[in-house]
């Protein structure tokens, strides 16, 4: 069996034709002219078959070839993976989703139903699956790794000039600075309180990879009661005892892993987007409530009321009206009612 294909290889823009069959011991080869070059079934990624699209055959290299005749390139799929059956591991799930998807496809209301039993078997692996493997990414990074990325975040935000530099006064930060240590040593976590102004932001106050903590200006200048600012702080210090914002990061790249996993690796990051998107806001306010959590101990044990919190948000909601949900603290926390609720 030969599949007339062709070859791009980055070099230039046009393809050349090349003839693609199956090797003895699972291996890809290529005839390309007068040269002959094979290729182990581990290192070939071949693309899933969406209808009469022609198909891509990914090489090692970066390199690949695009074949229009879909049937053989199944079969060609199928004779690499009998030949290499080691190889082939992981692969049998996502040929078994492609051929019920062909079955599907006959008619409209097969298509209906296979794009509602993907998107809902892929986002169902996300929901799940994501936290898992992210928190085994966490677990394997060690905390000293983290602050070095953090402050990398930090700078490279004074250097657009997200940030400028605070115009609170010495003794106020100092106030605050010893508020803040007294919960980081309470709460046994390594890490620094910062102040910023940021107009774009408002009023904000946010942790980053590392222990630093931001304040921003608006933020303490809207609080009442230094009490306010103490659940703000206790709650952003939740994140970095939990180190949220990795696991963040590491969730993301978890969902492009699993995608990558069961879909075509050409596709991955793209369709990617679709369920960090829609997991994004559920995992931040998982997230939101754990620190809440962490805030409203801390807050009990010192005689502070946790309502301390509420306050400060309804005078946030208070103050910035339609555009709460823009640039305040808010726009990244669930809001004073459903707080309340929880």
């Amino acid at each position: 069996m030969k599949i007339h294909a062709e070859l791009y290889d980055g070099s230039v823009t046009r393809g050349r034709p090349v003839v693609l069959s199956a090797a003895p011991g699972g291996r890809l080869r290529i005839e390309d002219g007068g040269t002959i070059r094979e290729h182990a079934y581990a290192e070939v990624r071949i693309a899933a078959r969406i209808a009469d699209v022609p198909r891509r055959v990914t090489l090692a290299d970066g390199s690949g070839c695009i074949a229009t005749d879909n049937d053989a390139i199944d079969a060609l799929d199928v004779a690499l993976a009998r030949a290499a059956p080691v190889q082939a591991r992981g692969r049998r799930f996502r040929r078994g989703v492609d051929r019920l998807a062909r079955l599907l496809d006959r008619n409209a209301l097969g298509v209906a139903i296979a794009l509602t039993v993907s998107v809902g078997i892929l986002f169902a692996a996300s929901r799940l699956g994501a936290p898992a493997l992210g928190t085994a990414i966490v677990s394997a990074v060690p905390p000293e790794a983290d602050a070095p990325i953090g402050q990398q975040l930090v700078d490279a935000l004074d250097q657009i000039r997200l940030f400028q530099p605070t115009a609170l006064a010495p003794e106020r930060q100092d106030s605050l600075r010893r508020a803040f240590d007294d919960i980081r040593d309470d709460l046994g976590v390594d890490a620094r309180l910062e102040f910023r102004q940021a107009k774009l932001l408002g009023p904000n106050a946010f942790a980053v990879a590392g222990g630093t903590v931001i304040l921003t200006d608006a933020i303490v200048e809207i609080a009442a009661h230094d009490e306010e600012l103490i659940a703000v702080l206790a709650h952003e210090l939740g994140h970095v005892r939990e180190r949220h914002w990795l696991r963040m990061v590491a969730q993301s790249a978890a969902i492009v892993v699993i995608w990558t996993a069961v879909t075509d690796p050409s596709l991955a990051t793209l369709a990617g987007v679709a369920p960090s998107r829609l997991l994004e806001l559920s995992y931040s306010r998982e997230f939101e409530r754990e620190a809440d959590e962490i805030a409203f101990d801390y807050l009990t044990r010192k005689g502070i009321r946790p309502t301390r919190l509420q306050d400060l948000l309804k005078r946030i909601t208070a103050s910035c009206g339609q555009h709460c949900d823009q640039a305040s603290w808010l726009s990244s926390h669930p809001p004073v009612e459903e707080r309340r609720r929880d």
